[in-house]
């Protein structure tokens, strides 16, 4: 495990503590402390220690375990910090003497180290750092280090900088695949634990670890002999052979080792018993606990007769219940140890003590995700490093030699030889060396350097924090120290405290360039721009060949416009390194935004030629010489799109567009914008562009629309996509859309004289005339001399105004002067609208004119149309003979034949006029509806459908596809089509429409809670139609919510007092209320549907059934035969007809009316009815075949299997009974009958258990049903269950008191279990309750 750090406590030894409990005046703490002793170990135990034994005695022990030297204590408790003052802890009879603390200056750089001592070749620089002028006692566990420093021969630089690109390097080849070879030679430590877990007898003795030498020999030969060709060769540099390593998982668990720990700790715990001495752990050595070597030798004593321990804490007041015993003498040694040994630290001091704890939790988790430490990492050395592998390795067998020759090893070879190691990448070994020289000299710094960087390639991040604290602690000049502190901070995401760190860096070192560098980029990336700046400008004045840190300067100026600054930043870096094409590009730039285009093209052109590959300079200069060059401004771009196509370089394809279209070369500009959309779907550039282009050059219309719909969706605002948008819709005809997208525009800019043009021509043509008007009056009002210069325009604005007469007027006026078809067209038109017959004199003067003028017979086709003239059909189709692809009049044409109801012929127009139009909306929609009308609804759904595909808004289509489904019983598509419609904006008629029809389809599925809120919704809409009220009152009786459905009906009749459907709705729900006073009721409001209607069949069916009810049985006949006489054919009436007969005792009047009721209709109510009819007769096979034809007209229909199961029953056919028991189970699964009939079916099939589980669940059924429980008493009786029995029939008897069949049955079981006394007297009940029965 790793060292802790030093901690400033004051140490307690045992030695101390003996003999403060040895004072003949104790204090009070101290007596509390030897009151527990005594109650733990007894009243005779003695504190006395034996005198210490020499070292040389234990010599044959400490070659099983590992030697330990004397004073080669804990960290934690060798070194006592008072007043700032390391103090070592040694013996009284040593008597050496050290004034400083030694530490490693690893900070300073390989080349200034060469500089500054020219004739120094130790590997490291060593200096002296003066903690305390004062004789300090020095500990054992090391020498003095000035004695070595003249002893190395190597010199290598472990800086900062050295030591991350080493960490980078060892983390970049670890993370590298590998292949496991030999588990012993790629990591002998693993090996070697491995079989030590594998035998469980090697557990048994302690291994020394210095004793187990684990060195890749071969791999150093072969290394030598690497470096050794390399340097014959004349090459400083060596390429190491990538070496075969273990393949490491992220966690392995050997099988062997998980059973050897589950197997011993299975083991029963060894509980230590009176008189028996405590035996010696082999792996926890309480020779390992670094105590004082007085008590090393002392035996552990028997355990006492008596722990008195409960007496000891009764005297001291007991434990709190709130507290564990644990901790309540966890509290009474801390008192002690308080009050013996004050505390003489700081508060500086306790600060960092709780900083150590505080971290162990966050070292904790990172040893989870450590890397193991291995000796198998390829060594790595630097490019330009003046030292081999060989020179390395050589260093390391002779600093293993000084420490294997010298009796108390140095801590600065241990130190050494793990900074060569890590180098060698030798990482446990060095961690070990490293471990070890800080366990000798807690205060040598350059191991915990070292022991950091280790830290940093496992991962260990809070450890490393630890140590560089530490070095911080005890040397606060080393900037290194700060910049690895600040790196950790920055990948951890701590900007404050790496910046922090930096600062404290850049004090140590101030002109030191790479700290400013990247404390600028940490104040960058928290937006302190001045801050940023100002170091960047400070890392370029301490070092001119940081061009880097300038850049940065200047590209921020050149961000925030201060482009003269950002001029002088380019050329200053330009000025440092010529060949720099960055700043030539951001100086063309500013250039260019100085509109200094020819010092522009100069630095652009010097860019492209330094950096070809710089898409950046070749975009810039087509920007400039679009306008001047725009062919070699297509180079540039050109040549910017071959180098970088992704989305940062879209801009090269939008402009490359936009020269295209002004070559008038559309293609190759579409496919341009499509290419920037490909890249950035945002750009609304591009899909303005494109959508122009289709619409004013391409004629594509429809593509158009989507182009600007795109474009309206990334921005709403735009005016223009609006404005393309319309003119694309009124070129398909689409003067709706077309006049919303106006209105979008015009609403964005209200005084554009053009947009109320073109809102007034769409309103025109949408015959909306008095938004059109408005629109013409707003134009007069904002330019009045704009349309009185033609008459047309005046006799439009007079048409927009309803000023009919007036128009017409200045239109004679203008074919007075200027007899044009057109104008009389127009003429024609305005009559039309003015509803004037003499249109068709004007249409007829337009074709005098102009005999071949198809628009003049189309409009006077429409003429005549309006005017129900049949000659209409023959200028439609002389419009068609002068223009066979005359849209209008092949739709004109269908009209009129579907108004005829001659759909065939209006659906061969539709198909003419879709010909024209692929894409008419109107086209599809009216030929689905005329396919509807025409019965053929599948036909008509696939045009509805294309209707939608066409216009996903068309409300209409949606309507009459679900129409469709609903007739051909595709009801889920129905009710998809219908809740479209409900989403999209309806108006209030449609909605009403649609809710009543999705409420009827709801019902024929049965849905009735789904169909009455769709009525409820729309008797908002329509809240005086009674029909709705009594659709609801329906479905709320179907509910079996009859007071909602009471109320319902009476809404009816306060809407229509006369309603026969509500009166008998209302009655049937009264009847529902099972009580009299509903039935009486239910009685009046079918008697006043009668006296509305007197051959109303169903109010005398319903009247019928609630005489039978109330036990009028002779007026119920009454009330059916009158029902039957008014429709013979009314199988309902034969139905309650016969159930009154059945009921009379008319067992063959019932007969004759169930034969007529199934004459007329076959269902399985009707079948059974006659079955149970023949049952009662005791015609069981004709009962039975009743039932099994009911069967086959409805397989669902459970009474029918529950009949035929009790005649199986009765005829002993117990598993045909069983079988049809089960099927009535499945079909009504609360059915008690048939799960008491199952279970009685059971008892007699000996099936035991299933019959049990069957009475089980029928009292779960129905637990008031003393049936259920005499039944099973029975069943337990037979089992010779008495007492389970006796207790069914006892519950049976409490539900059901007067049976004197039960009383007579639990005396018989009473006798069974020799109740006698109980027995008579339930013999006496029994009979006094049948001689009751009896005498009734």
């Amino acid at each position: 495990s790793t060292p802790a750090l030093p901690v400033k406590v004051v140490a307690r030894s045992i030695d101390e503590i003996i003999a403060s409990l040895q004072s003949t005046s104790p204090s009070p703490s101290d007596q509390t402390i030897k009151e527990l002793l005594e109650s733990v170990l007894g009243q005779n135990y003695n504190i006395k220690m034996e005198a210490p034994i020499e070292h040389e005695e234990i010599k044959t022990e400490s070659q099983v375990l590992p030697s330990f030297h004397q004073a080669s204590l804990a960290p934690s408790s060798d070194v006592l910090q008072v007043e700032g003052k390391a103090i070592s802890k040694i013996k009284p009879d040593e008597s050496n003497v050290i004034e400083d603390v030694v530490f490693e200056d690893f900070f300073t750089d390989h080349e200034e180290e060469l500089e500054a001592e020219q004739d120094d070749h130790d590997f490291y620089d060593y200096g002296l750092v003066c903690i305390t002028r004062s004789l300090i006692k020095r500990s054992v566990s090391a020498l003095e280090m000035t004695a070595f420093k003249d002893e190395t021969m190597l010199n290598m630089s472990a800086n900062f900088k050295t030591s991350m690109k080493e960490l980078k390097v060892m983390k970049q080849r670890i993370a590298e695949p590998e292949v496991e070879t030999e588990i012993g030679k790629s990591s002998p430590t693993k090996h070697l634990l491995n079989q030590i877990c594998d035998d469980p007898q090697s557990m048994q003795t302690d291994i020394p670890v210095e004793k187990t030498t684990l060195t890749g020999q071969e791999d150093s030969e072969n290394d030598i002999v690497l470096v050794e060709r390399s340097q014959k060769a004349g090459i400083k540099y060596t390429v190491f052979p990538r070496r075969k390593k273990t393949k490491k998982s992220k966690k392995i668990i050997n099988p062997r080792k998980l059973e050897a720990v589950i197997k011993k700790l299975s083991q029963p715990p060894k509980i230590l018993k009176r008189s028996m001495s405590l035996g010696r752990l082999p792996i926890h050595d309480k020779f390992s606990i670094k105590v004082s070597s007085a008590i090393k030798q002392y035996q552990s004593p028997s355990v006492p007769c008596l722990l008195d321990f409960e007496k000891f804490a009764k005297v001291r007041g007991g434990i709190p219940k709130e507290t564990s015993a644990h901790m309540w003498v966890s509290g009474i040694w801390n008192c002690w140890f308080d009050e013996t040994f004050p505390p003489s630290g700081t508060a500086s001091e306790e600060k960092d003590t709780e900083l150590l704890k505080g971290t162990e939790t966050m070292d904790s988790q990172e040893a989870n995700l450590q890397i193991e430490l291995v000796d198998s990492v390829q060594p790595v050395l630097l490019e330009g490093a003046t030292v081999s592998i060989e020179d390395l390795e050589k260093e390391v067998r002779r600093l293993t030699e000084l420490i294997e020759n010298e009796e108390h090893p140095s801590a600065f070879h241990y130190c050494r030889r793990g900074a060569i190691q890590r180098k060698l990448g030798k990482l446990k070994s060095a961690m070990d060396d490293l471990e070890k020289a800080i366990s000798l000299e807690p205060l040598l710094l350059n191991a915990y350097w070292h022991r950091h960087l280790i830290y940093l390639f496992q991962d260990r991040i809070s450890a490393a924090l630890d140590d560089l604290n530490f070095i911080t602690k005890w040397s606060k000049n080393k900037a290194d120290t700060y910049l690895s502190m600040a790196e950790i901070y920055r990948k951890q995401g701590d900007n404050t405290l790496a910046i922090i760190n930096y600062s404290s860096a850049i004090q140590c070192s101030p002109t030191d360039d790479d700290i400013y560098f990247r404390r600028a980029e940490l104040y960058f990336e928290g937006n302190q721009l001045l801050l940023a700046m100002d170091d960047y400008a400070k890392c370029f004045q301490y070092n001119p060949k940081r061009t880097d840190a300038l850049m940065k300067h200047g590209i921020h100026f050149f961000d925030c416009s201060v482009l003269t600054t950002a001029i002088q930043d380019f050329t200053a870096v330009i000025k440092e390194d010529p060949s720099n094409a960055q700043a030539r590009l951001y100086r063309g730039r500013a250039y260019a935004k100085q509109q200094q285009y020819r010092n522009a093209i100069q630095d652009l052109a010097a860019a492209v030629h330094l950096d070809p590959s710089c898409w950046l300079a070749f975009y810039y200069r087509g920007c400039i010489l679009r306008q001047i060059d725009p062919k070699r401004a297509v180079q540039d771009f050109s040549v910017s799109v071959l180098i970088n196509d992704t989305q940062e370089n879209f801009c090269s394809f939008l402009h490359r567009g936009i020269v295209y279209s002004e070559l008038c070369q559309w293609s190759l500009a579409i496919c341009d914008f499509e290419s920037v959309l490909a890249l950035d779907s945002s750009v609304i550039f591009a899909y303005l562009n494109i959508g122009l282009i289709l619409l004013l050059h391409l004629d594509q219309y429809y593509e158009a629309i989507q182009q600007f719909t795109n474009a309206i969706e990334i921005d709403p605002l735009n005016v223009r996509a609006y404005v393309g948008r319309a003119q694309a819709y009124h070129k398909i005809h689409n003067l709706p859309n077309a006049v919303k997208d106006i209105n979008q525009a015009i609403h964005l800019y209200p005084n554009k004289s053009q947009l109320c043009i073109l809102r007034g021509q769409y309103l025109m043509e949408l015959k909306k005339y008095e938004l059109a008007s408005l629109c013409i009056h707003q134009l007069a009002e904002m330019d009045e001399e704009s349309f009185t210069s033609q008459p047309v325009q005046q006799a439009l604005i007079q048409s927009f105004c309803q000023n009919h007469n007036k128009a017409i007027e200045c239109l004679r006026e203008a074919t007075e002067t200027q007899p044009e078809p057109s104008m009389f067209v127009i003429l024609g038109k305005i009559q039309m609208k003015a509803k004037k017959t003499k249109a068709c004199d004007a249409f007829s003067m337009a074709i005098r004119l102009h005999s071949s003028y198809p628009d003049a017979f189309y409009q006077r086709g429409l003429c005549r149309m309006q005017l129900r003239q049949t000659k209409c059909i023959r200028d439609f189709n002389r419009t068609l003979a002068l223009c066979p692809s005359h849209f209008q009049a092949y739709m004109s044409r269908a009209a009129y034949y579907g108004s005829k109801g001659r759909y065939s012929k209006a659906i061969l127009n539709c198909n003419e006029a879709i010909k024209i139009l692929p894409n008419s909306v109107r086209a599809y929609f009216y030929r689905g509806t005329l396919k509807y009308q025409n019965k053929t609804f599948k036909a008509a759904i696939e045009d509805l459908s294309k209707t939608i595909d066409l216009n996903k808004t068309c409300v209409l289509a949606y309507y009459n596809r679900a129409v469709c489904y609903h007739q051909i019983k595709d009801f889920r598509k129905a009710l998809k089509d219908y809740g479209i419609l409900l989403l999209l904006e309806t108006s209030k008629e449609i909605a009403f429409k649609v809710l009543i029809n999705r409420g009827l389809l709801y019902v024929e599925l049965g849905d009735y809670a789904n169909a009455c809120e769709d009525f409820k919704e729309a008797t908002l809409l329509s809240p005086d139609d009674s029909q709705i009220f009594q659709a609801i009152g329906i479905c709320y009786h179907r509910l079996n919510q009859f007071e909602e459905a009471v109320r319902s009906f009476d809404q009816v009749l306060k809407l229509d007092p006369v309603s026969v459907d509500a009166y008998v709705g209302r009655g049937n729900s009264y009847m529902e209320n099972r009580h009299e006073a509903g039935c009486k009721q239910a009685q009046k409001d079918f008697l006043r549907a009668i006296h509305l209607n007197p051959k109303c069949i169903k109010a005398r069916i319903c009247l019928g059934y609630n005489l039978q009810a109330l036990g009028k049985l002779q007026r119920a006949w009454s009330q059916f035969t009158v029902a039957i006489c008014i429709d013979p054919k009314c199988h309902a009436a034969y139905d309650g007809r016969a159930s009154v007969c059945l009921q009379m005792g008319e067992t063959f009047a019932a007969f004759q009316d169930t034969n007529a009721a199934l004459k007329l209709t076959t269902t399985a109510p009707l079948l059974t009815n006659r079955g149970v009819i023949n049952q009662l007769m005791g015609y069981l096979p004709c009962a039975m075949k009743d039932y099994q034809r009911a069967i086959s007209v409805d397989p669902n229909y459970a009474l029918a299997y529950f009949n035929a199961a009790n005649i199986y029953f009765h005829n002993r056919q117990f598993s045909q009974a069983y079988c049809y028991y089960s099927k009535v189970l499945q079909l009504d699964p609360r059915n008690e009958s048939a799960v008491m009939n199952r279970a009685i079916t059971n008892s007699l099939l000996n099936n035991i258990e299933e019959a049990k589980e069957d009475f089980e669940k029928a009292i779960c059924v129905c637990p008031f049903s003393a049936a259920v429980y005499f039944n099973r008493a029975n069943f337990y009786n037979g089992l010779k269950q008495y007492e389970l029995a006796e207790k069914d029939i006892s519950t049976a008897l409490s539900l059901q008191p007067n049976d004197a069949l039960m009383y007579k049955f639990r005396a018989d079981i009473r006798g069974k279990l020799g109740f006698n006394k109980e027995a008579v007297e339930d013999y006496k009940q029994a009979i006094s309750i049948q001689e009751q029965i009896d005498s009734m």
